[in-house]
Order: C-alpha cells, then sequence, then structure tokens
C-alpha cells in the first residue's frame, strides 16, 4: 500500500516523508523476507526521484548501511533494485555522491556493473556510476 502511495503521490515527496517513519523502512530493507525488503526498497527508491530532500532524509534514516548489508548479503533482485536506489541517490547533488563514495557503495557498483554473471542487475549498476560521474 505505501509503495503505491509513494509511487502515486502528486504532492511534493518532502510532505509524504513526514509522514513515514524513514528510518523504519531503511530497518526493513535488511528484513529476511524478499516480501518485506522489496517494498522497502523501492520505498527508498521512490523517494529519492528529483527531491534532494528526501534523499537527505533517506540517507539520515540509514539507508546506505542496509543497502550495503543487502548488496554484500542480499540475492540478486534485492542487490537490483538496491543498485537502482541507488542510482536515484547519485542522480543529486555533489554531497550525496560523496556519502555514496565514502560508504563504499560505488566501489560495490563498479563491482557488480563488472560481474558478467549478474545480467540485468549489471545495467542497475552501470545506470549508478553514470549518475556518480555526471
Amino acid at each position: 500500500g505505501l509503495v503505491y502511495i509513494v509511487g502515486r503521490e502528486t504532492e511534493p515527496a518532502e510532505d509524504l516523508i513526514q509522514d513515514i517513519n524513514l528510518k523504519r523502512v531503511c530497518e526493513l530493507i535488511t528484513h529476511a523476507q524478499a516480501e518485506i525488503a522489496v517494498p522497502a526498497l523501492k520505498i527508498i527508491g521512490l523517494i529519492c526521484i528529483n527531491d534532494a530532500k528526501c534523499v537527505e532524509a533517506a540517507l539520515a534514516a540509514n539507508c546506505i548501511e542496509a543497502m550495503i548489508y543487502v548488496i554484500v548479503k542480499g540475492e540478486e533482485a534485492l542487490i537490483r533494485m538496491c543498485c537502482w536506489a541507488i542510482s536515484n541517490i547519485a542522480a543529486g547533488p555533489p554531497a550525496h555522491i560523496d556519502a555514496l563514495i565514502q560508504s563504499g557503495l560505488i566501489e560495490h557498483l563498479a563491482a557488480i556493473a563488472m560481474d558478467h554473471a549478474l545480467g540485468i542487475t549489471r545495467r542497475e549498476a552501470w545506470w549508478g556510476l553514470i549518475n556518480a560521474c555526471k
């Protein structure tokens, strides 16, 4: 339900994130069940599209740490979702890109982009790298 609302919201995302417990959403990214982790990743990815204040709120809620956990220990579908969310963050201002670099996520994206076994996940990783280089 919340993913649908975030994805279809016509009001500024800033207004919406005030009503969402982003810290809890970020915790759910690391949940063992994909049925819980995927919607949490979608929420973070959606609120990070073209809205610097929303990205800053997601970063403050520790989304980077949760995404590192998934990239290191998760299954490919979750890793792909993380790459997509990271690419949305990387499309922002230099401060957001710096946070990704300092966390090591850019290095993880580069490793994923070079892993031929990951198929479509590689494309999402490349988008993150391209956005970080703009």
